[in-house]
């Protein structure tokens, strides 16, 4: 099991949590999720990245595993662009949870759709791939996510299918346990959605989980319970507020025999910009230090993970080009330097 380093929230210009000690607010580990543009950033760029993740304060990163990259050709393991990020991330003394994602064309479900985002024809395909991705990161990775948002049709194609995921992530979960039986094992982040144009509501898609089996195949379940442009601390009602979700996520947990383990945020952040949704720099801010707030006061949450580091452009009318603590040209935002004080004092 992955030992959560105490580092969180202290009396910064946060003040403390009400109901929750000050002790209490540095038991959740902070992480940063900086997304596959860092595949392409310079050997410089990528080094100043994570040592501003560790000078943030941040003890984790979350660093993608496409299979699709790394075995494009069945047999043939090419290792060497996710071992850069992983090297660079070690060697700056953070813990690296490893996202295991997507399929190379070889290995997908026919279809006329051309995307990685295919799910495999065969499930054991994905687990021998996870079992070959143990191995080469034994002892430098040190927890493994299955897939992204499967809760979400863009990335379960060619239909989004609770069973079907679970087939993978039992065959990913078996697999790396056999190469390391105590590595930590996330289910796939499900994120915010209602049930339609293919999507399913987070809930509703981690209670089919546990209905096909689930339980025993992970050590927490995943979530990334986005809220912008609301707050993720009022808990009044709100489909839209998925932070409202992650008490119920833990409810069916519970329920279903797992309310011991945790849940972890590997994504939450919010962007900048002028796109719809979109906040001011400032109330980015507030909006991430909150999720971190609410988080505590839940008990339950085991690390948590911004997203993300940089800009990844400069249109600021483009949504996903501004959900950076940082601007594209490294300039910090205040979501940067308000979330470093808190760290750094706790």
């Amino acid at each position: 099991m992955v030992v959560i380093v105490a580092m969180v929230v202290g009396m910064g210009m946060i003040a403390a949590t009400p109901g929750v000690s000050q002790a209490a607010q540095c038991q959740v580990a902070i992480g940063v999720s900086p997304g596959s543009a860092v595949f392409d950033y310079s050997d410089a760029q990528l080094t100043q990245s994570f040592s501003e993740t560790r000078t943030l304060g941040a003890s984790w990163v979350r660093i993608d595993i496409p299979w699709s990259l790394v075995e494009a050709t069945r047999g043939t393991l090419a290792w060497s662009r996710v071992d850069r990020l992983v090297n660079a991330a070690r060697a700056r003394g953070l813990n690296v949870l490893g996202l295991i994602t997507y399929t190379p064309k070889w290995a997908r479900v026919a279809s006329s759709v051309d995307s990685d985002k295919l799910v495999p024809a065969n499930a054991n395909d994905f687990g021998v791939f996870a079992g070959q991705v143990a191995r080469h990161y034994q002892g430098s990775v040190a927890a493994y996510e299955i897939w992204n948002e499967p809760n979400l049709q863009q990335f379960f194609l060619p239909q989004v299918n609770p069973t079907k995921y679970v087939s993978l992530l039992k065959a990913a979960s078996t697999a790396i346990r056999q190469v390391s039986p105590q590595t930590y094992v996330l289910s796939g982040g499900v994120t915010g959605a209602s049930n339609t144009n293919g999507n399913m509501h987070p809930t509703d898609f981690v209670r089919a989980m546990y209905a096909a089996g689930a339980a025993g195949s992970m050590n927490a379940v995943a979530m990334h319970p986005y809220t912008y442009p609301l707050d993720p601390a009022d808990t009044r009602p709100n489909q839209y507020n998925y932070f409202n979700e992650v008490p119920v996520v833990h409810d069916v947990m519970s329920s279903n025999g797992d309310g011991g383990k945790p849940i972890w945020i590997t994504e939450y952040g919010a962007p900048t910009g002028q796109s719809q949704g979109s906040l001011s720099p400032a109330a980015q801010s507030t909006n991430i230090t909150n999720g971190i707030r609410r988080a505590l006061q839940l008990g339950y949450v085991g690390n948590f993970f911004v997203y993300s580091m940089r800009d990844t452009g400069t249109n600021i009318y483009d949504r996903e080009q501004n959900f950076g603590m940082r601007y594209n040209n490294d300039t910090p935002k205040p979501a940067y330097t308000d979330l470093a004080r808190l760290l750094n004092g706790c």
